[in-house]
C-alpha cells in the first residue's frame, strides 16, 4: 500500500511538472500565433475601412491627432494603436472594437455606415456594362490584328533602307564627299517629313509643299504606323501600296547600282 501511495504521489508530481512545462513552453507559441493573427486582422481592417471611407493616411492621422507614420505602421502591422486610439477608430468608422480586432460580426449600430454601404447594381446598369464589354471586345480584337500588321511596315521600311544603303555605299566608293553630303540631305529630309503634321494640316499647305510632302517616301511609312497606333484603323490600300512600291523601287535601284559597279570598287579603294 505504501509503495502504491508513493507511486501515486510521484505520478501526480510528474503530471504537475509536465503541466507547468506545457504552460511555459507549449502555450506560448499558440499565444504568439493568436496575437499575430489579431495584429494582421487589425491592420487589414484599418486599411480597408480607411479606403472604404475615402480617406488618406494624412486625413485619418489628423482625425486621430497622430502622425501619418503611425497610421502607416498600423496598416503595415509594425505596431498597434493603444486602447484610446482603438475606441476613437471604432467611433470614426462606426464599427465596434471587436470588429476592428477580429473582423467578426456586423458593424456597430442599426444601419451600415458609409464605409460598409453596399451599392446594388440595377438590371439596366448590368446590361449597359455587358454591352460596353461587347463593344470593347471587338475593339481589342481589332487592335490586336493591327499590332500584328505593324511588323509588315517595319519589314517594308527595312527593304527600303537596304536599297538606299546599297546605292549610297556604291556611290561613296567613287565620290568620297557623299558621306559628308548625306548628312546635309538627311537633315533636309527630316524637315520635309511630316512627323507631327496630320493629313488635314498638310492639305492646307501650298501646292508645292504638298507635292514635296506626298512625294516623300517616309510619309507613307509614317502614315502606315500612324493609322495603326494613333488612329487605330487599318491602313488604306493606297498607303500600303505606296510602301510596297517604294521598298521594291529602292531595292531594285540599289541592287542594280551596287551590282554594276562592284567590279570597279578595287580600283578606287
Amino acid at each position: 500500500m505504501r509503495r502504491t501511495g508513493w507511486t501515486g504521489i510521484a505520478g501526480r508530481a510528474r503530471t504537475a511538472v509536465f503541466s507547468r512545462e506545457g504552460l511555459r513552453g507549449g502555450a506560448r507559441p499558440h499565444s504568439k500565433i493568436r496575437k499575430g493573427v489579431l495584429k494582421m486582422r487589425l491592420s487589414q481592417n484599418i486599411a480597408g475601412l480607411r479606403h472604404a471611407a475615402g480617406w488618406s493616411q494624412e486625413e485619418l492621422a489628423a482625425r486621430l491627432d497622430v502622425t501619418r507614420q503611425s497610421v502607416s505602421k498600423w496598416e503595415s502591422g509594425q505596431s498597434v494603436p493603444d486602447a484610446e486610439r482603438l475606441v476613437k477608430l471604432s467611433e470614426l468608422f462606426g464599427v465596434s472594437v471587436d470588429f476592428l480586432l477580429k473582423g467578426d460580426g456586423p458593424p456597430a449600430g442599426d444601419a451600415p455606415t458609409a464605409a460598409f454601404a453596399a451599392r446594388l447594381v440595377t438590371a439596366g446598369e448590368a446590361a449597359d456594362y455587358l454591352a460596353l464589354r461587347g463593344r470593347a471586345a471587338g475593339r481589342i480584337a481589332a487592335g490586336t490584328c493591327l499590332c500584328i500588321l505593324s511588323p509588315v511596315c517595319l519589314l517594308l521600311l527595312m527593304c527600303f533602307c537596304m536599297g538606299l544603303g546599297m546605292m549610297l555605299s556604291a556611290l561613296t566608293v567613287f565620290f568620297r564627299d557623299v558621306m559628308h553630303l548625306w548628312s546635309v540631305v538627311i537633315t533636309a529630309w527630316t524637315y520635309i517629313t511630316p512627323i507631327f503634321w496630320t493629313t488635314d494640316y498638310i492639305a492646307q499647305m501650298p501646292h508645292l509643299v504638298r507635292i514635296l510632302m506626298y512625294a516623300n517616301p517616309m510619309f507613307n511609312y509614317l502614315q502606315f504606323m500612324r493609322d495603326i497606333f494613333l488612329f487605330q484603323t487599318t491602313p488604306s490600300l493606297m498607303t500600303f501600296g505606296m510602301c510596297v512600291a517604294w521598298a521594291v523601287l529602292a531595292l531594285i535601284i540599289g541592287y542594280t547600282v551596287f551590282h554594276k559597279s562592284e567590279r570597279k570598287f578595287i580600283l578606287y579603294i
